[in-house]
């Protein structure tokens, strides 16, 4: 379907040679983060297929000034960091609408030329970002890895630690008013929209910036989620269905188990009578480590142990969440922090686990962990939000646990711990998960086709 998107700015392409695609994200390798992995596999595979690719992403490590730019060439990918750290946010709506870093889209558009641009994500960027590639004529698809475009904290997570069922400004903003009040009226921001105009309150900015957020994600040639649960969100958000399509993530399985198996054959002593499971990512209210490891230790098993192996960065400035996860594990063997680790060490982590859980409270969009434990034959253990529940195949490869329910996760705990049966049952489920090379070849269909109707002329 044409958009009413104007003419392409690139040249017409000579016939049968694959397009340059820039990518646009919050953050490229070496930052650490699924989505950094996900880019990155996505590069190498478009490469493989002949295609050129550029990546526009932002430097927030605070090394240098404001706006300025760093060049550099990662794995045949021409990729450019913009320094920037919000200092110059003042309201809600400067977090959808970016003057200067759409300034700095612009130019890159210009040097760069792409001939469709992937957005990851738009962190920092703002959603209007998406009106600048359309009046530049850049046709544009968008996987939507969280829930930024609704909520700007990313996970529909609510103040009161549960996952919000409703995205409706009442049940929003309560969060907002919690992590960022000087961004809104009730805290002393102006009243303004994201050109200026006068609002009513908090509430008045606050449904303008989910009706802009609305109007953006229309902006999109394609709008792709990594699993159906995810594309139910956005549905309720009030999103066209016709507008999103699933396309899910995919993993280097091959790579994988290669690394693993040779993980296996290095000689590390290990106790067997200790059962280990582990959690990995990035330590969040949202992701449900603290409660697992309450429960880990409330099941009274002492030869269980969780592991925890990734970042643990304050909550939007709140450090209280990861202070309570120390402070709990602290003097506790059962419980150990491992710190985070680089997605290529990921084979080292796997090989010296018994499985792999997932506690997420909030609506998990994927659920990569999980996914990459069960293409190597590890159990998981998972709660029943987003797309995390289908990993074990109808409880034939682990455990699906009601998030909130601690006494179901302590059952949990107890059968994966002390039934080895049972474990190596579901170790051995077959799991046959979607490649890299599939999810690379399912993209390539959709910038084709988002190519196509772009330069389709409007009837």
């Amino acid at each position: 379907m044409n958009r009413g998107v104007p003419p392409t700015i690139r040249p017409s392409r000579p016939h049968g040679c694959p397009p340059h695609i820039g990518i646009l994200c919050a953050g490229w390798r070496p930052d650490l983060g699924g989505v950094e992995s996900h880019t990155a596999d996505l590069s190498r595979g478009l490469l493989g297929r002949g295609y050129s690719v550029s990546a526009l992403c932002l430097d927030t490590s605070g090394t240098a000034e404001p706006f300025t730019r760093t060049e550099d060439r990662q794995a045949g990918v021409d990729v450019r960091r913009v320094a920037y750290g919000w200092g110059d946010i003042t309201k809600l709506l400067d977090l959808m609408a970016h003057p200067g870093l759409e300034a700095e889209l612009d130019a890159w558009i210009d040097e760069v030329r792409p001939d469709l641009v992937h957005v990851h994500h738009l962190t920092g960027w703002g959603g209007r970002a998406l009106l600048r590639l359309h009046k530049r004529g850049v046709p544009c698809v968008m996987t939507l890895h969280d829930y930024w475009m609704i909520d700007p904290r990313a996970q529909l997570f609510g103040s009161n630690e549960r996952h919000l069922e409703r995205f409706e400004s009442e049940d929003l903003l309560p969060g907002l008013r919690r992590v960022w009040p000087h961004l809104l009226p009730s805290g002393g921001a102006p009243a303004e929209g994201s050109s200026g105009e006068s609002l009513d309150g908090d509430e008045g900015v606050h449904r303008a910036y989910l009706a802009l957020s609305k109007r953006m994600l229309s902006l999109a040639g394609r709008l792709l989620l990594p699993s159906r649960a995810a594309g139910r969100i956005f549905e309720r958000f009030g999103v066209a269905p016709e507008h999103l399509e699933v396309c899910e993530n995919g993993i280097d399985v091959g790579q994988l188990r290669a690394a693993l198996e040779f993980e296996f054959l290095r000689e590390r002593p290990r106790d067997p009578d200790v059962v280990v499971l582990g959690v990995l990512g990035s330590v969040l209210p949202s992701k449900g480590v603290l409660e697992l490891a309450e429960a880990v230790v409330a099941s009274g098993i002492e030869t269980l142990r969780l592991e925890v192996h990734g970042a643990m960065p304050a909550y939007h400035g709140d450090s209280s969440y990861v202070d309570r996860l120390v402070a709990f594990s602290e003097g506790e063997p059962r419980i150990e922090l491992c710190g985070p680790f680089d997605h290529c060490e990921l084979p080292r982590v796997l090989s010296g686990l018994d499985g792999v859980a997932a506690p997420s409270l909030w609506e998990e969009v994927f659920g990569l962990s999980v996914r990459e434990a069960r293409a190597v034959g590890l159990p998981v253990l998972v709660s029943d939000a987003g797309g995390l529940p289908e990993v074990t195949d109808g409880d034939r490869a682990g455990r699906v646990v009601p998030r909130y329910d601690r006494e179901a996760w302590i059952a949990a705990l107890r059968e994966f711990a002390l039934e080895p049966e049972l474990r190596r049952a579901w170790a051995a489920h077959p799991f046959v998960p979607r490649s890299s090379a599939q999810m690379v070849d399912e993209l390539c269909g959709h910038y084709a086709q988002v190519l196509a109707e772009h330069e389709k002329p409007a009837v």
